[in-house]
């Protein structure tokens, strides 16, 4: 799977903290990922999507929240490299109504779904989180970081697009708005304000993920810079740097950093600043200072307590 795949797999995993959060959290899928449509006077909502798991969420809060079972089925792919896709109709009007009086959206006169009260969701920072993850849910995608940083949403009305950039920078996230045809596209490109939106929404193992790639990424980036070494010994110390930094992450995920010795604490911190320090100048960074051997030591030692975090996690 690819990693927005990934991400939106982890988002519909999270439990259902109530109706308000959860009406939050629609109306963001709706804004973003609903079609209307006119037939014979009456309105119909229709919602497609390739995640399966989204789907049946946005159908679960219906049914929860509004006592609506809407209709569901399935579009079977016509190519083998495609996806199916998920369909969800409501086309009852006292449904459509009951939804629309409790959710603050209306349709506006280009049959698009948008907010007519904002501070439903702006007034609650965990409506705002929700609001943000259905969004994402809705029209949401992550390039893998390992290729380039973007993440971007899609919707159709420039009303809401504009609240949506607001509500993102509200958590002091750079976030950008740009047309793409009929939709307004709302992006955000710096690998920081992406981590920090994954960890808004509620995407704690992908922001783990993405900041573990950005930073084998920028080591590798920093040495091809600096590096004069002959081939073997850049290769060697690229590979070296990737295992330390790799080890020291597994070890603040499985939170025991804080339980490691101080002599031990104080060189991964260094070694997480100075993502491309030699042995040699990390040593004489430490109080005291501690030759090239001794920093080698203390970093098989980490490596040792990382081993053994792994070797609980295979047994």
């Amino acid at each position: 799977m690819s990693f927005s795949t990934d991400v939106k797999a982890e988002l519909t995993k999270i439990s259902s903290k109530g109706k308000k959060q959860s009406i939050a959290e629609l109306i963001g899928f709706m804004i973003t990922n609903c079609t209307v449509t006119l037939e014979d006077g009456k309105y119909i909502l229709k919602m497609s999507t390739e995640n399966e798991y989204a789907i049946r969420r946005v159908y679960t809060f219906l049914k929860a929240y509004f006592d609506i079972t809407a209709k569901s089925n399935v579009e079977r792919p016509k190519a083998p490299d495609e996806e199916p896709l998920y369909h969800l109709k409501i086309v009852n009007s006292d449904d459509i109504k009951k939804i629309f009086d409790e959710s603050y959206i209306n349709i506006n006169e280009k049959l698009q779904i948008e907010l007519n009260d904002n501070s439903f969701v702006e007034n609650d920072e965990e409506c705002k989180r929700a609001f943000l993850r259905g969004v994402f849910l809705g029209s949401g995608s992550i390039t893998n970081p390992d290729i380039r940083y973007h993440l971007e949403m899609v919707i159709n009305n420039h009303n809401s697009a504009l609240i949506l950039n607001e509500m993102i920078e509200s958590f002091d996230v750079k976030s950008k708005m740009t047309k793409r045809k009929k939709d307004f596209i709302i992006y955000i490109k710096g690998a920081e304000s992406i981590s920090t939106f994954l960890a808004v929404i509620g995407a704690n193992k992908g922001t783990l993920k993405f900041e573990e790639t950005r930073v084998i990424k920028e080591v590798r980036n920093n040495i091809n810079r600096k590096s004069n070494f002959e081939n073997a010994n850049f290769d060697k110390t690229v590979d070296a740097s990737l295992i330390e930094i790799e080890d020291i992450l597994l070890i603040k995920k499985k939170r025991k950093f804080t339980k490691l010795p101080d002599n031990l604490k104080e060189l991964a911190k260094l070694r997480m600043s100075y993502k491309e320090a030699t042995f040699e100048e990390l040593g004489n960074m430490l109080t005291p200072t501690l030759s090239r051997a001794g920093v080698s030591h203390r970093f098989k030692k980490i490596h040792e307590i990382a081993e053994e975090i792994r070797s609980e996690e295979g047994s």
